[in-house]
């Protein structure tokens, strides 16, 4: 995964949670399309194009794989936390 490393310019960090499962959703939120992106992606670019922001995305195993593609597809670098 591609990683965004943290330099003097990073003035705040943020950390976006995405591991619900989506039980009284129905379905696993950060994977929804909102306007034909993955909610995380559209999440994740909004923090992306500030270069003062460090982000990292905290996901469960399970989603490792389809989150690597869609970050590489997507050209968005963040450190991943799988826990």
């Amino acid at each position: 995964m591609k990683q965004k490393t943290n330099n003097q310019n990073t003035r705040y960090h943020v950390v976006i949670l995405a591991g619900g499962i989506g039980e009284r959703f129905g379905v696993m939120k950060q994977f929804v399309p909102l306007n034909n992106l993955p909610l995380f992606i559209r999440t994740m670019r909004i923090f992306s194009r500030d270069p003062n922001c460090m982000i990292t995305l905290v996901i469960p195993q399970e989603f490792g794989r389809i989150v690597d593609n869609c970050l590489k597809y997507h050209d968005i670098k963040v450190n991943v936390v799988v826990g």
